[in-house]
């Protein structure tokens, strides 16, 4: 079984466990949907995936628009 974040984080959330702010995007367009909502840095994970980081699979968007591209 893989439990992904976007999964996880609301399980979290309900046991009242304190959960960073986020959202699932699926297009551009919703990443920075996402972000605006957010109103500050984001991560962007392309792959859901071990080691993404390493991999260069995590971008960091500091503005909705960086967040679209």
């Amino acid at each position: 079984m893989n439990l992904e974040e976007h999964a996880a984080k609301p399980l979290l959330a309900g046991r009242g466990i304190a959960v960073p702010r986020g959202g699932l995007a699926k297009t551009p367009d919703e990443a920075a949907e996402v972000a605006a909502r957010i109103g500050a840095a984001v991560v962007k994970a392309q792959v859901p995936a071990g080691k993404r980081g390493k991999a260069g699979g995590i971008k960091l968007a500091a503005t909705p628009d960086e967040a679209r591209t």
